[in-house]
């Protein structure tokens, strides 16, 4: 986000609710509107779905461990209340 200008990088903080479809529609409206007109922001964004896409078709085999689940959930609490 070195580079990025304001909106962009208020974009790309939102982008992963904004992919999961947790945004309130005004939100959501205005990432799309700035998305539409910024190059960077907009393949970030389709890196991102990539991924997501990726993740969701790809790692479906296979249970997550218990102990990693909790890691994992412990990390994203930690990382929230830093935000």
């Amino acid at each position: 986000m070195g580079d990025c200008d304001p909106i962009c990088e208020e974009t790309l903080k939102a982008l992963e609710h904004y992919l999961d479809g947790e945004l309130t529609q005004e939100v959501h409206i205005e990432i799309e509107s700035h998305l539409s007109g910024c190059n960077p922001c907009m393949r970030h964004a389709d890196f991102r779905r990539h991924v997501k896409f990726m993740v969701s078709t790809k790692c479906v085999e296979h249970e997550v461990p218990d102990e990693l689940a909790q890691r994992i959930l412990r990390l994203i609490g930690s990382q929230d209340s830093t935000d």
